[in-house]
């Protein structure tokens, strides 16, 4: 089966990809059935560090001891770390939409190939670790922890699932 590619993606799918790629070692030993999009992680991130900042401002404003002040530097540092990986992250999913190349993805009996203008790559399906449909992208991921994620979006999800049970290779797919 092929599948041609010829529109980008929408911002969504790309910050799901970022968490997936992060992530990519962790999914492997532990499959997660919740895959978020990186910048709600981080914005999580600053929440908690907010909400523990108050906390601790409320809990020892009194004492006002070299905890009280650490403990606020420390919130504060993380905010900051938070809304800094924010920016990084939105930068490079402006990137990567902004990089369009018309795509193949093409599922054979051996392998899946990935292929655009610039690279070419592989997975073998004996290679292939799961295959994770989340809320915006596919991802094949390969076993060998070295080998790169292939994507697709959300939109070839009953192309996909129909050539898989067809070639009886659903027992791959994890689903949200």
């Amino acid at each position: 089966m092929k599948l041609e590619i010829n529109e980008n993606e929408n911002n969504n799918f790309y910050d799901e990809l970022i968490f997936v790629q992060s992530n990519y070692k962790k999914l492997l030993i532990k499959k997660k059935k919740n895959v978020s999009r990186m910048t709600i992680v981080f914005l999580k991130y600053i929440l908690i560090s907010i909400v523990f900042g108050i906390l601790t401002y409320i809990m020892y404003n009194e004492t006002k001891d070299d905890f009280y002040y650490f403990a606020l530097y420390i919130y504060g540092l993380l905010v900051i770390f938070a809304i800094v990986f924010i920016f990084i992250t939105k930068r490079r999913i402006n990137d990567s939409s902004n990089k369009f190349e018309k795509t193949k993805i093409t599922l054979s009996d051996k392998d899946i190939e990935y292929k655009s203008l610039n690279s070419i790559y592989k997975i073998e399906w004996n290679n292939l670790a799961f295959i994770l449909f989340n809320k915006y992208s596919i991802c094949f991921i390969p076993k060998d922890g070295k080998g790169k994620i292939i994507a697709i979006s959300i939109k070839y999800n009953d192309k996909i699932s129909e050539y898989l049970k067809k070639h009886k290779k659903d027992n791959l797919i994890y689903e949200k």
